[in-house]
């Protein structure tokens, strides 16, 4: 309770509500510890020894009990934004290998993965979930994303395949990376020698550019500016396609993996 003094009275109302009931922690030192850890990387012992530097005593196995309680708090929001994550048209998809020590039942080498979901850009504000999964079947994903109707970014991974209502698109940024090895793995005196995956590299970086100057507004999405999230991206497809019209009936973007096969040819 809080005490202040008012017209002559003492009165009482109650304070903000704890964000751990359980524990003498603010709001605002557990959203500290919380982002310390999973968006800048910082092991808990780290971050126990920053504290130390000020005096003061938090034992990581104290901040490790207040995320894992701060996690059971949040679960009705995470709930709620997967709900919205699945009424939206495009997402994207990946999953990346995480190791959990003393988890039971398994051995510390043992992979397990974390998989992530994130609402595109111009489909309404971001969403982006984590879901921790053992394995890397395509049982995770579809039952993940259950509802889901509409376009889903990914890699490429066999694990997205066969998902009802949902078209796979590929990823640019991949097939790029497939073209730029193929450049690196010819010997030094033919890479500047055209070839397939020089024709491919050029194509993504013109694709690249168009995206970059449509984010900066350096190119109109639409003949009027200021135009809905729906008529930009209509445009950005249109502009993308056009360029794509130019060159995807070539061989090396049915394929860009057969570039690196036939790199100078």
């Amino acid at each position: 309770m809080r005490a202040h003094r008012r017209a002559g009275h003492d009165r009482h109302r109650p304070g903000p509500e704890a964000a751990d009931p359980q524990s003498y922690a603010s709001a605002n030192l557990l959203a500290h510890i919380i982002a310390a850890k999973f968006v800048y990387g910082l092991p808990l012992y780290r971050l126990e020894s920053q504290f130390a530097l000020l005096d003061v005593s938090l034992p990581r196995s104290m901040s490790s009990l207040w995320m894992i309680r701060s996690a059971e708090r949040l679960d009705g929001i995470y709930g709620r934004l997967q709900h919205h994550l699945r009424r939206r048209s495009v997402l994207h998809a990946d999953e990346t290998t995480v190791q959990v020590l003393r988890e039971p039942g398994r051995e510390a080498q043992t992979k397990s993965f974390m998989w992530l979901y994130r609402s595109a850009g111009a489909d309404g504000p971001p969403i982006v979930l984590f879901d921790y999964q053992t394995g890397r079947g395509g049982e995770y994903p579809r039952t993940f994303l259950t509802g889901f109707r509409g376009y889903l970014h990914v890699d490429g991974y066999a694990g997205y395949e066969g998902m009802a209502h949902v078209t796979l698109a590929g990823c640019w940024a991949h097939a790029r990376r497939e073209f730029h090895d193929a450049i690196q793995a010819l010997p030094k005196d033919k890479r500047q020698v055209i070839g397939r995956a020089h024709q491919g590299l050029a194509f993504c970086n013109r694709l690249f550019e168009i995206e970059r100057k449509m984010t900066r507004r350096e190119i109109s999405p639409t003949p009027r500016s200021g135009g809905s999230s729906g008529r930009e991206t209509a445009a950005r497809c249109s502009r993308s396609s056009t360029l794509g019209s130019e060159r995807c009936s070539r061989s090396w973007c049915r394929n860009p993996r057969s570039a690196r096969r036939s790199a100078t040819a």
